[in-house]
């Protein structure tokens, strides 16, 4: 089923409307939701308290805190350690010592 959702901001905006809108389905689930976010590195008042409060939940259960969803999809601690453009070889570099064969 598809969820259409307006797009929003920020990434903690969308999480919360996200949230909202899935909570409201019957049965609490929903694939296949796409986001859209205006301004993703961008941070308003209350986002932090958002971003907080899920890594706090993540980590309460069990899963992994959002850094390490951010350095999945980005590697953002590359990013931050190396800059541009030195990240795009150290990433290379990198990659080739974790990837197994056939990736």
């Amino acid at each position: 089923m598809y969820l259409p959702i307006q797009t929003q901001q920020t990434c903690a905006q969308a999480w919360l409307v996200v949230v909202t809108a899935v909570h409201k389905m019957n049965g609490n689930e929903a694939y296949n939701v796409i986001i859209d976010i205006e301004n993703p590195l961008e941070r308003m008042d209350g986002d932090e308290q958002v971003i907080e409060l899920v890594d706090s939940f993540l980590r309460s259960h069990d899963e992994y805190p959002i850094a390490t969803v951010i350095n999945t999809i980005f590697p953002y601690k590359l990013f931050l350690q190396h800059g541009t453009p030195d990240i795009y070889d150290r990433f290379l570099h990198v990659y080739s010592r974790i990837k197994k064969p056939g990736d």
